[in-house]
């Protein structure tokens, strides 16, 4: 008698370890934090070449009470993983434009008090401001010769 509740509860034992993963994995309902913690692709641009693509990621920072955006690169082939190529601290990168040599892109920062223009190398490095507005930039575009 002893040597058959021994096998069940050592089955039953076995069975709970194999199990409760499987369990641990299952789907939950998505709750009200989990929306607020999303982040938020936008700002799309295809390089000339056809070879990178830019976006911007907004990240909800909790403690400052607002989302940050920054700018990302990767292949569109997605041959490898995408790079972030902002990180300012608390400020935002929007509206991320390839130049047309597809070897830099532009795209305004309110880093100083006013959104400006920036342009940075597609293969990383500091960015420059180009725009010096006393009103900012809220638009740009590059012309046919960058």
């Amino acid at each position: 008698m002893r040597s058959k509740i021994f096998r069940i509860a050592c089955a039953s034992f076995i069975a709970l370890v194999l199990i409760a993963p499987l369990a641990a994995q299952q789907n939950r309902p998505m709750t009200f934090m989990d929306v607020m913690e999303l982040r938020g692709v936008g700002g799309g641009s295809i390089s000339p070449d056809g070879k990178m693509v830019l976006y911007t990621i907004s990240i909800p920072q909790w403690k400052a009470g607002k989302n940050f955006t920054d700018v990302f690169i990767a292949p569109a082939d997605g041959s490898s993983a995408p790079r972030q190529m902002t990180y300012t601290k608390e400020k935002n990168e929007t509206s991320p434009q390839w130049a047309r040599d597809s070897k830099s892109f532009g795209f305004l920062s309110d880093r100083g008090e006013k959104q400006q223009l920036y342009i940075m190398r597609a293969d990383g490095g500091e960015a420059r401001q180009v725009s010096d507005s006393k009103d900012g930039v809220t638009a740009y575009a590059f012309s046919r010769d960058s």
